[in-house]
């Protein structure tokens, strides 16, 4: 058996619309990225209550938090980004998500990739310890 699951956020930035097509499509599982307009990571914590209670009443269970994780520069500052990973760590917990999607850094065009490779899987590390 598997899932079927995706990003509803294409849908609408209303999550009642999001939710209305999922149910017509039978679908019960959504990797969630955004509802309102907003990244799941940037919802305020009543948005996220709303959200979770609008989804656990339609049945719909999160696949992943559909987090931005990862999308800054490799050379940007880290801490406060790895604050954020903390926070998805929570989002998940609230929902009851097993995964959290995230990237590996973008590295400048023109830059060599292996120049950053220690520095991609160290931050990298750094949030999977986390969760």
């Amino acid at each position: 058996m598997f899932t079927i699951t995706g990003f509803a956020d294409e849908i609408a930035h209303d999550l009642d619309e999001q939710i209305s097509l999922l149910n017509q499509l039978k679908i019960n599982h959504v990797e969630f990225r955004s509802a309102w307009g907003a990244k799941v990571l940037d919802l305020t914590e009543e948005q996220l209550a709303e959200a979770k209670a609008k989804l656990d009443a339609a049945g719909i269970s999160l696949s992943a938090v559909g987090s931005d994780l990862g999308k800054i520069n490799i050379t940007d500052p880290f801490e406060d980004h790895l604050e954020r990973a903390r926070h998805g760590v929570e989002v998940a917990k609230f929902f009851g998500a097993k995964y959290i999607r995230m990237f590996s850094f973008f590295i400048a065009e023109g830059d060599n990739p292996e120049d950053f490779r220690e520095e991609v899987l160290s931050r990298t590390h750094a949030m999977v310890e986390l969760a």
